[in-house]
């Protein structure tokens, strides 16, 4: 549940995102607490269009660079693919892919990915990152 909301929180409000992610969760629910049904719905289908991109993309390895599955490498690339496919801008299995082992070969990413990683800068950083991957791949 954690990382669903991780994820809807920094794809609505990452420029806004101040740590602790917990703080930074907690003040999105709270915001957030009644939202339209015209907002779940687009959330709902945004998550699971995104996901479901992911899996047939790259299986169940997706967002385990190691073994364990790595929160903030999940948070950044689920939140740059959904940027891509919120922009309306195709994107195929292979592009994901490319784009995903891109982030993954980039010093600087592996870097933000691994270490203080709910730093202010190092969240923003990542998703920028991602979401530059995703939109130009």
């Amino acid at each position: 549940r954690e990382l669903i909301l991780r994820f809807i929180a920094l794809f609505n409000q990452s420029q806004n995102y101040v740590r602790p992610i917990s703080e930074f969760l907690n003040r999105y629910n709270k915001t957030n607490k009644n939202p339209s049904s015209e907002y779940c719905n687009a959330t709902a289908n945004i998550f699971k269009e995104t996901i479901s991109m992911f899996f047939k993309s790259l299986g169940a390895g997706a967002f385990r660079p190691e073994r364990a599955l790595n929160a903030a490498v999940f948070d950044s690339n689920m939140v740059g693919l959904a940027m891509r496919i919120s922009s309306g801008k195709p994107i195929s299995t292979y592009q994901v892919a490319t784009a995903y082992n891109t982030l993954l070969g980039d010093d600087e990413y592996k870097k933000i990915v691994s270490e203080s990683t709910s730093d202010t800068e190092r969240v923003k950083n990542r998703i920028a990152l991602a979401i530059d991957c995703y939109i130009s791949v």
